[in-house]
């Protein structure tokens, strides 16, 4: 097989994994030979069996019983502490559901590397090209924020509520089961609403918007 057809054949298999056009950039990046002569290095795209090294060693020493729920908790707690009891609900039911459809993108199917999951973006800085790791919730790229909150009443409330997401006892309406996005507006650069055109808006809770693919 000629080095093109092996290239293509990489590029399909970047697509297909859902990495889309992020991954194929990354992959188009110079070969090790370039990188030698050049001195740059292109971090590899992050796949499920990778994604939990994200997680803090603080969560992944835990037992493997609690940390689902404890990663639940800390995303409902810092993404939705403010918001009503059903946003804190809708905002887990995004997260879980991510994690029940088992996509490379969104960091496979454990809660954990869903919350703490990373994607590679290729950005221009100071007139060059570089990788920057994106989260995929905000809050997991702040290193000050505490794993252990001290709201005692609102962390209880986002302990409860992810208790609700692993039993499988909280239902959203019929209306917001396909959500797997949502948007705080208020908080959102205007790079990250122009994505959320593609998507189809479903509802509004609180502060957050909440959308689903348009095939969904």
């Amino acid at each position: 097989m000629s080095r093109f057809k092996m290239r293509l054949a990489v590029v399909g298999l970047l697509v297909i994994a859902g990495f889309g056009w992020q991954g194929i950039r990354l992959y188009m990046e110079p070969t090790k030979q370039t990188q030698k002569k050049s001195g740059k290095k292109t971090p590899s795209v992050p796949t499920p069996a990778t994604a939990r090294n994200w997680v803090p060693a603080e969560i992944r020493r835990m037992p493997v019983a609690v940390q689902s729920k404890h990663c639940l908790a800390l995303n409902a707690y810092y993404e939705a502490r403010n918001e009503p009891q059903e946003g804190v609900r809708m905002v887990l039911y995004v997260t879980s559901h991510r994690a029940k459809l088992n996509r490379p993108y969104f960091g496979g199917r454990d809660f954990c590397s869903v919350v703490f999951h990373r994607t590679p973006s290729l950005r221009r800085v100071a007139g060059k090209s570089k990788v920057v790791w994106v989260p995929q919730f905000s809050w997991t790229n702040d290193t000050r924020v505490d794993l252990k909150p001290r709201n005692k009443e609102k962390w209880a409330f986002a302990q409860q509520a992810a208790q609700e997401q692993l039993d499988g006892t909280y239902v959203p309406p019929a209306h917001l089961r396909p959500a797997l996005y949502y948007l705080n507006p208020t908080a959102s650069s205007r790079n990250g609403k122009r994505f959320f055109r593609k998507l189809r808006h479903l509802d509004t809770i609180g502060s957050h918007q909440f959308y689903a693919e348009k095939r969904a």
